[in-house]
């Protein structure tokens, strides 16, 4: 787009909650060049102007762990849930590996025009296509930069898949990393599905590929009887062993962690992805998020691709109150605003290098314009959680990278309806090929 975006009469939110009214923003290129006083920023003739008219501005949503394609095969249900990890596991790999690239980039494409839609600028996948690891995650690429939406991608790499060895599933890993390094938009780390499906061996490929690469790792962290019976030894301390824990790497739900296995994950600062929904319903899950926020961990809220981000706000706030109740957390409004806004900011930051989650000169111009109106600045909406207002609001603009990806609550660049079409369609081949029942969504 030739000229500046300028965001006239906006109330700008920041991520502690404190909001002022009468602004304007100006951006340029992936930058936000600058913020003033709505009177000090004049509309220049080659500008375009958004007349927000007071309407709320803040930075865009990070969905830390999310399966674009999972998600719409494989959901949460109670059948599901009950089953043991070996079990789920198998139903889901069994759908999994018949995944084509194709398949793949139409599935991705909705859920990522959905996610647009949602005020999501970043998600970070955890896709699983065994079958042909680097073709489709070039496919889900290819619609990431089509739509405008920001994404890490890693691939769930694995063993136990019959004729797929997980040796070909983290090179192919490593080749998209590679081809996708100086992307700014599309960057790649390396995956795994979780420690009880990883072999020594392939644990060390990618501890190598890691080293090599210099890039993060993203995982299923469930530390229960499945890895000790799997590996003898507990999650967290075999992955610090072949180093895999560190800077821009993530582990999503963090399953019967201890505090002493929080505190290492603290240490290397690894991103901990928690989805407060499914702590309600898996064995574990609750234990483990309480370790991660008693020790002040690097944490983020993902969907796993079944629900949006204020879902997963709302089912951390029982969890949260009751730890501030014990004593445990002294901030209980502070620790929402981190979910949202804490962590998951640091992992943008260190992925693309560039300042995140602030509405500011020169960060990262990732910005969503809400259809809710504040009340006057120095009152900021007292007594009503900030949270509580946005979850509800519908989001009016979406800017990813400088770019408008939805104006107005439309999609921009593609037919919203056309992409569900074409997922859903995507989703009922699988289905059938696989003689599995799926969730199309």
């Amino acid at each position: 787009m030739d000229g500046r975006l300028v965001l006239k009469d906006c109330s700008l939110f920041r991520p502690d909650g404190r909001v002022r009214t009468g602004m304007a923003v100006v951006i340029e290129g992936p930058r936000i060049t600058q913020v003033a006083p709505n009177a000090e920023i004049p509309v220049l003739p080659a500008d375009w102007e958004v007349a927000c008219r007071g309407r709320l501005v803040a930075p865009g949503l990070i969905d830390c762990h999310t399966h674009l394609v999972g998600g719409q095969l494989v959901g949460i249900s109670g059948e599901r849930v009950l089953k043991n990890t070996q079990l789920r596991f198998n139903q889901a790999m069994a759908v999994h590996k018949s995944v084509t690239p194709l398949e793949v980039e139409a599935m991705s494409a909705y859920a990522l025009a959905r996610g647009l839609r949602q005020g999501v600028t970043f998600h970070v996948e955890h896709l699983w296509a065994p079958a042909q690891v680097e073709a489709a995650m070039t496919a889900e690429a290819r619609s990431a930069e089509r739509l405008g939406a920001r994404l890490m991608l890693s691939h769930a790499s694995s063993d136990g898949i019959e004729g797929l060895r997980p040796e070909a599933q983290v090179e192919g890993n490593a080749a998209f990393v590679t081809a996708f390094a100086q992307n700014s938009l599309v960057h790649g780390a390396l995956g795994f599905f979780a420690s009880f499906c990883a072999s020594d061996d392939t644990l060390k490929l990618v501890a190598r590929a890691r080293e090599a690469l210099g890039c993060g790792v993203h995982f299923h962290l469930s530390d229960t009887d499945d890895d000790a019976a799997a590996t003898g030894r507990r999650a967290v301390a075999r992955l610090a062993e072949y180093q895999i824990l560190g800077p821009a790497s993530v582990a999503a739900y963090a399953r019967g962690i201890d505090r002493v296995e929080a505190e290492l994950l603290a240490k290397s600062e690894t991103l901990i992805a928690l989805s407060p929904r499914m702590a309600q319903t898996m064995p574990g899950a609750q234990t483990g998020m309480e370790a991660a926020l008693s020790v002040q961990a690097l944490v983020g809220l993902g969907t796993s691709g079944n629900a949006t981000l204020w879902h997963e706000l709302k089912g951390a706030l029982a969890i949260v109150v009751a730890m501030a109740r014990s004593g445990q957390l002294l901030d209980p409004d502070g620790t929402m605003a981190q979910f949202l806004y804490g962590g998951a900011s640091e992992l943008c930051t260190q992925i693309f290098g560039v300042p995140c989650g602030n509405v500011e000169v020169g960060a990262v111009a990732d910005v969503v314009v809400y259809d809710h109106v504040s009340w006057d600045e120095g009152v900021a909406d007292a007594g009503v959680p900030w949270w509580s207002m946005l979850d509800s609001a519908p989001v009016a603009w979406t800017i990813v990278n400088g770019r408008v990806t939805v104006r107005e609550g439309q999609l921009l660049g593609a037919d919203y309806i056309g992409l569900a079409k074409e997922a859903a369609a995507a989703a009922g081949a699988v289905a059938r090929r696989t003689g599995l029942h799926v969730t199309v969504r």
